[in-house]
């Protein structure tokens, strides 16, 4: 039979692809980083300061018991006395790791800066040596330099409540984390412990993420959330961490031992991760600045803080909108959100009397969709071994280009299927989202967020253009669907496309076959969109 209600008008259909078009910016926004402040107070981390500490410590590779790492050790002691602060050494046993597994010495460097009334103390980690080939200057003398600029401005500025510990370990790039792991379990500073704060890089440029947390879920997000001034933080991130068993950094030490903090990390253009081209020239200034400013800014808030407070435990979801809004709400809620979304498509599909058809249709689209970003992936692993030191430009270049052919061609397929099947409708998507979302939140609730949010909002779409046809009211529902689709899944491709890139210096750490998880989520994205648009005609309904 005919549907009854009207079509969109030509202004409504424009208007929808108009906030298509500017979801992608607000999705990509959170994915840049702010431009370096111009504040030049004292208080103020310096963009500038941290680049000269930077030249100097990554001038040249400084791998563990190298005498180039040893001069580095006596320059962060030189600047920490200069700006009146004692400090301590912390020797201990190490092999050569790289090299014929000889006995060294790594030396962890440290200074504490006592509070007024200390409730515990807050600790900024950063290695300083390097591997054998690299200069390290985004590993990890950028943690180093924004450590340099806490111990001056809060050395400068009136006492804080809480003890501030800078541990700058040795060892850390050899696996067994020589200095974090002998801080952790041997010296007494550990035990006052009872925040810390992880820097590393593991590209040249992006934005500073919260890749991981250890403790309190709500509580730890609260004293990031509290502190940095440009956030960006998606719990889906910290889920896919956490599932991977943990960062392997000198954060673990910490999270092993029962310390809650958080790691930041900034991931593009990860290529030059320890090889000869991470060079303080490769460092980029605004990536620099979001990392050291909100570590400043966490430091700052948590040594201002009462540390023997209950602390909240509530495992806890979450997402950046824009340049730094971050939604938190309780991970359980995706739970509800999740069930609610399964009656919605329920509904949607059972008042249809197309069941079969439609699951057939929610099956058609998953399978072709994950046929494709199969080969996606086996194209992506060509090219990365082929371009294995590929700059970030042309690593989108290479995901628009592979995308857009598995979109032509996922077309193509489906639009050949209508000759026996219906063509997938929007109760199909809505379906298939939902499946999405049920089997993530099943795994980890904080994971589903993107899902959950995406198949829920398009449900009510759906469901709004049953009841309103192609009113203004429906095309306006179903372009905030679009934007909530678009805002959170370009996130988490960019993300995954990160984790799939090459890493000529560090083959371990490369999973090339996660090329498939960015192509498959702009596949889905496509069809939601598609699916949400305000109908240009009268359609024929079964």
């Amino acid at each position: 039979m005919l549907d009854s209600s009207p079509p969109a008008s030509c202004r409504g259909v424009i208007g929808y692809w108009v906030v298509v078009v500017l979801a992608v910016g607000v999705g990509i926004m959170p994915l840049v980083p702010p431009a370096p402040g111009g504040g030049t107070a004292t208080t103020d981390f310096s963009v500038d300061r941290a680049l000269d500490h930077i030249s100097l410590v990554a001038a040249a590779p400084h791998p563990l018991g190298s005498s180039r790492n040893e001069r580095v050790a006596a320059y962060l002691a030189s600047e920490l006395q200069t700006v009146g602060l004692k400090v301590e050494r912390q020797r201990v046993a190490a092999t050569d790791y790289f090299g014929d597994g000889s006995a060294l010495t790594a030396v962890n460097v440290m200074a504490r800066i006592t509070g007024t009334d200390p409730t515990g103390a807050v600790a900024v980690v950063g290695h300083y040596d390097s591997t054998p080939v690299a200069p390290g200057a985004n590993d990890d003398a950028t943690a180093v330099a924004i450590m340099l600029e806490v111990a001056r401005v809060v050395s400068d500025m009136p006492p804080l409540r809480n003890d501030v510990i800078l541990l700058f370990t040795d060892g850390e790039e050899p696996a067994p984390r020589f200095g974090s792991t002998a801080f952790v379990e041997r010296h007494p500073w550990a035990g006052d412990v009872e925040f810390v704060v992880n820097l590393e890089a593991i590209g040249s440029t992006g934005p500073s993420f919260l890749t991981a947390t250890a403790g309190p879920d709500r509580w730890v997000v609260d004293q990031y959330l509290g502190g940095a001034r440009h956030p960006t933080a998606f719990s889906f991130v910290t889920a896919v961490e956490s599932l991977l068993g943990g960062s392997n950094t000198d954060f673990a030490p910490f999270r092993e031992a029962g310390i809650a903090g958080l790691e930041l990390v900034y991931l593009h253009g990860s290529p030059v991760y320890h090889t000869a081209a991470d060079r303080p020239g490769r460092v980029g200034h605004r990536s620099l600045y979001q990392h050291g400013t909100n570590t400043l800014d966490i430091v700052l808030h948590v040594a201002d803080s009462d540390l023997t407070l209950p602390r909240d435990a509530t495992p806890v979801a979450f997402v950046t909108i824009a340049r730094s809004i971050v939604i938190d709400y309780p991970a359980g809620w995706n739970l509800v959100a999740a069930a609610l979304t399964g009656a919605f498509a329920a509904g949607l599909v059972l008042t249809r009397r197309r069941t079969l058809h439609t699951a057939r249709e929610s099956v058609l689209v998953v399978g072709v969709a994950l046929s494709l970003s199969g080969a996606a992936a086996l194209t992506w692993t060509l090219l990365a071994g082929w371009r294995d030191t590929m700059g970030v430009v042309e690593s989108y270049s290479y995901l628009v280009a592979v995308s857009a052919l598995a979109i032509v061609t996922q077309a193509a397929i489906l639009r050949r299927d209508t000759e026996r099947w219906p063509a997938p409708s929007p109760e199909a998507i809505v379906v298939t989202w939902w499946m999405l979302a049920a089997g993530t939140v099943m795994v980890e609730p904080s994971l589903a967020t993107p899902f959950v949010l995406t198949s829920f909002a398009a449900a009510i779409a759906v469901s709004a253009r049953r009841r309103l046809g192609g009113s203004t009211t429906s095309v306006v529902v179903a372009s905030g669907a679009a934007l909530v689709a678009v805002v959170l899944i370009v996130p988490m491709v960019d993300f995954f496309h990160q984790l799939a890139q090459p890493r000529p210096g560090n083959p371990d750490s490369e999973v090339l076959a996660t090329g498939a998880l960015p192509v498959l989520g702009i596949l889905l994205l496509a069809d939601v969109i598609l699916a949400l648009r305000p109908a240009a005609r009268t359609t024929v309904a079964p």
